[in-house]
């Protein structure tokens, strides 16, 4: 009898240490992938537990980075297309009508 409890002991031990460590892998994996700035994985799991809040606020974590990302990178080739008129009109004679 007691070889039988601690057979199903360790089986619903083993049971709930992957349940619980699949999902924190999974974030870990997007977590480094975020990290290399690739922001097309998202977290796969909805639970309302404290790990689902942590999946959720990397997804949301990744959403921002990549947004503020895309923004920086539309800003700084907006100062490109700047810089490139204001060194054109520097270059561009002024006619002396006007001078």
């Amino acid at each position: 009898m007691g070889s039988f409890i601690l057979l199903v002991g360790g089986a619903i031990a083993i049971y709930l240490s992957k349940k619980i460590t699949k999902p924190v892998i999974e974030m870990s994996h997007v977590a480094e992938s975020v990290a290399r700035l690739d922001f097309s994985k998202q977290v796969e799991y909805n639970e309302p537990d404290e790990i689902g809040q942590l999946a959720t606020s990397i997804n949301t974590m990744s959403q921002q980075l990549s947004q503020n990302i895309d923004q920086l990178k539309a800003d700084i080739e907006h100062r490109k297309q700047l810089f490139r008129n204001i060194t054109h009109e520097l270059k561009t004679k002024i006619p002396k009508a006007l001078v």
